[in-house]
């Protein structure tokens, strides 16, 4: 495989990430007054097992092209308490880093054949998405976790809508080689901005910047019905993060953009629900 990531340090990283997710969601032992006290030990284990290693989290992703299709209701939920040992690590130093990872890198001047170029790339692109997924739980309900993760928005973004194919072809990389290139499912980039927004006033209020309203306004308008997008949620939590206190500035941002002629599938969407667009974009009273 090209370069110096080969199959072993891949199903290290796989596993090692297996593992950072089976203790985030994995109840804490509890320590029972006699061991404490130097006596007979009986730790009592969690109430669910962890994930058998290799196999990951069951998890919940968003339907739609750029998600794995599953049911939100049936997502776990990661323990605060592991969560906070994972920040005093500084483990998200190191699930920051990936996002420096070029799937694509293979194809910048390796020496290898086409088929080695599309194996690594495949490679990269299961641990990234691997290593997202770890940020993903790292930072779900998590103020503190979401503010730290939300700092990377620039380098999270790069890695927004389906998988980017390499900028330059190999002079021996004929169309049957192409074919084998993955755009979809997306990274999930996504996913991991909506988790750190969810819940979170601050972040929501102060820290969003409006082109990355439109940028989201973008993806929603890709799909063929927006109105049942999974990117949407991404417009309601901007909105009303908590479910209590509504950021006004951020209506006004999600109504301007959702409501832009050239987001012609939301406006279609939105004039034949409720016709509140006329023909030439512009909103009704």
């Amino acid at each position: 495989v090209s370069g110096s990531f080969g199959p072993e340090k891949y199903d290290q990283v796989i596993k090692t990430c297996d593992r950072c997710l089976s203790f985030l969601f994995h109840e804490p032992f509890v320590v029972s007054e006699d061991e404490a006290t130097g006596g007979r030990k009986s730790r009592k284990a969690s109430k669910a097992p962890p994930p058998s290693e290799g196999k990951g989290v069951e998890l919940t992703e968003m339907a739609s092209p750029l998600y794995e299709e599953t049911k939100e209701a049936e997502a776990p939920a990661p323990i605060t308490f592991h969560q906070n040992v994972l920040r005093a690590m500084n483990f998200h130093s190191t699930l920051l880093e990936s996002l420096n990872i070029n799937y694509n890198i293979s194809f910048m001047g390796s020496i290898c054949s086409s088929e080695d170029k599309i194996k690594s790339r495949k490679m990269l692109i299961e641990v990234q998405r691997k290593l997202f997924e770890c940020i993903l739980h790292f930072v779900r309900d998590n103020p503190r976790n979401q503010k730290l993760v939300f700092t990377k928005l620039p380098a999270l973004r790069r890695y927004m809508g389906p998988l980017k194919l390499p900028p330059v072809w190999p002079d021996d990389f004929e169309d049957h080689h192409k074919a084998k290139l993955d755009t979809q499912p997306g990274m999930g980039a996504e996913r991991v901005i909506v988790e750190c927004l969810r819940g979170n006033d601050f972040l929501c209020a102060e820290m969003v910047p409006r082109d990355l309203i439109e940028a989201f306004g973008g993806l929603l308008n890709g799909f063929p019905d927006p109105s049942i997008s999974p990117l949407l949620e991404f417009f309601i939590i901007l909105c009303r993060p908590s479910g209590e206190k509504v950021i006004n500035r951020n209506q006004g941002y999600c109504i301007e953009v959702l409501l832009s002629p050239e987001l012609k599938r939301i406006r279609g969407c939105l004039n034949d629900t409720f016709g509140l667009v006329d023909a030439d974009g512009a909103a009704t009273t």
